[in-house]
């Protein structure tokens, strides 16, 4: 019997939600361009199969994908470490999903740039939204791919 998720990628324009969906779902193809509202991709992993809705980022699209979270399963609020300001607008992004009963993740994307945002703000803002977890990663280069796809099988 195959068990299907629900699982929303929010986040600011330019954090790289579109390079891991596709990375996710085992697509590499050519650099990535803005997203228009929503976009889908799905992956299998045994009998778990994800549907990822990966919501634009940009101001001018939030009233489009507003509520596009309901009836997910998680939301994984994705930032980049090297733009501290994608974290600290992750509380909003919750509130646009509007997936209530989801478990949410925050996923720290392009690592490989370097980390600019402190253990202590992580923490902090994954408090104050009632974050599951944190993961880190690089959707360039594979790096906490594995670790990633884990936790979205088991939560």
């Amino acid at each position: 019997m195959i068990i299907k998720k629900k699982v929303v990628l929010a986040g600011n324009s330019g954090v790289g939600k579109t390079t891991l969906a596709k990375r996710l779902s085992g697509s590499t193809g050519s650099p990535t361009r803005m997203t228009v509202g929503v976009e889908f991709f799905t992956f299998k992993e045994g009998d778990v199969k994800l549907v990822v809705f990966d919501l634009a980022g940009q101001d001018r699209f939030k009233p489009v994908v507003k509520g596009m979270g309901r009836g997910a399963s998680l939301v994984l609020l994705v930032f980049d470490v090297s733009r501290p300001s994608t974290l600290h607008s992750l509380r909003e992004w919750v509130e646009v999903a509007g997936a209530s009963n989801a478990k949410v993740l925050l996923v720290g994307n392009k690592l490989d740039l370097g980390s600019k945002v402190t253990e202590e703000e992580l923490e902090r803002t994954a408090q104050e939204i009632g974050a599951a977890g944190i993961i880190l990663v690089s959707a360039s280069t594979g790096e906490g791919l594995d670790r990633l796809k884990q936790a979205l099988l088991r939560l």
